[in-house]
Parts: C-alpha cells; structure tokens; sequence
C-alpha cells in the first residue's frame, strides 16, 4: 500500500515536473515573439517614415498608394504591438 502511494507521488511529481517544463517553453515562445513583434514595430516605423518622404517627392497617384501601404503598415503596427501586449500580460 505505502510502496502505491509513494509511486503516485513519484508520478504526480513527474507530471509536475513536465508542466513546469513546459511552461517554461510557453514563457520562453512568448518573449521570443514579444521581442520579435518589438523589433517589427520598429522596423515598421522606419519603413513608414521613409515611405512617407518618398511619398512627398513623388507624384499623386503613388502618393495615394503610399497612403494605402501606411495605412496597411500602421494596421500591422497596431496588431503586433497588441500582440506584444497581450503577452507579457500572459507572462504575469
């Protein structure tokens, strides 16, 4: 009976163990994509700045086009910054 319920907990600490792990992994692959989503954003702001001086040198109907791109970019911006934002949420 007791040589049982030391197996139980052995398994229980085991199981335990591999949920620890594997919230590690989850934490781990949430700051990976919150550094990544970081690092586009900014990425995302220079492209859009220098599309925005292009923009003022070049005729309308690329400008209007432009507008469509920053439009699209800041959308992007907008949708990993919240992304970033909801995990380091998940990570406290």
């Amino acid at each position: 009976m007791e040589a049982a319920s030391l197996e139980a907990a052995s398994e229980t600490a085991a199981s335990l163990d591999a949920a620890s792990e594997e919230a590690d992994s989850v934490s781990t692959s949430l700051e990976a994509a919150s550094e990544e989503a970081a690092s586009e954003e900014v990425a995302t702001e220079e492209d859009t700045a220098s599309e925005v001086e292009a923009a003022v040198e070049e005729e309308l109907p690329q400008a209007v086009m432009l507008t469509a791109r920053t439009r699209a970019a800041t959308v992007t911006q907008t949708f990993l910054s919240f992304i970033s934002k909801i995990s380091l949420l998940l990570k406290k």
